[in-house]
């Protein structure tokens, strides 16, 4: 690992193994996925699209 400043930005520079790679692309990616999940509007009970439960008698 490798540390430098350049004009007030912090730049780390590393080196990976083939499996830490990977595992670090796997990181990344479900990072991704959360990030995605977060950003899609959720519909509430009562909104249009909306699924409902059917009501117990």
């Amino acid at each position: 690992m490798r540390k430098q400043q350049d004009k007030g930005t912090r730049r780390t520079y590393v080196q990976l193994t083939q499996e830490g790679r990977q595992a670090f692309q796997r990181h990344a990616a479900a990072l991704e996925r959360i990030v995605a999940l977060a950003r899609t509007p959720t519909e509430q009970p009562g909104e249009l699209g909306a699924t409902q439960d059917a009501p117990t008698i």
